[in-house]
């Protein structure tokens, strides 16, 4: 099998070890990496953890474009947007859209809450179109 290889080969560079390696078909790289896997300790799984972690992480709002971002953002309560708005920059831009919270409130009748109306004229009275989910309006 493969493991011979690395033992025979541990003082080579690391980039020859690894394009060896990826030379390899699939699937003697399946099984050489859960070899591996199963023979490494607890702190190098958990390095292994950390890195696949953040590979493995995809942001999808952020690959959108602003319109179907927004459409999808359209279907969280305020609550959920609210926390949408903690994930990074790109999706705290989104989750304050101002058309985007109007509709929550309008779908919500919280737009005519309180004495002071003040708020609802701080918004614009017409979304620009290209922003508002079809779904949400009424």
């Amino acid at each position: 099998m493969f493991i011979p290889f690395i033992r025979s080969s541990m003082s080579l560079p690391d980039s020859r070890l690894t394009d060896k390696y990826f030379s390899l078909p699939k699937l003697t790289q399946r099984s050489t990496l859960t070899e591996i896997l199963t023979k490494s300790s607890y702190e190098e799984l958990q390095h292994i953890y950390n890195l696949t972690h953040k590979l493995l992480s995809i942001d999808i709002i952020s690959k959108l474009s602003k319109t179907d971002a927004l459409r999808i953002l359209s279907f969280l309560d305020a609550q959920s947007l609210c926390r949408a708005s903690k994930v990074n920059r790109k999706w705290r831009q989104l989750a304050g859209n101002d058309g985007l919270w109007y509709l929550l409130c309008r779908g919500e009748d919280w737009l005519h809450y309180g004495e002071d109306d003040s708020v609802i004229h701080s918004v614009p009275s017409t979304p620009i179109s290209s922003h508002i989910p079809p779904h949400v309006t009424h």
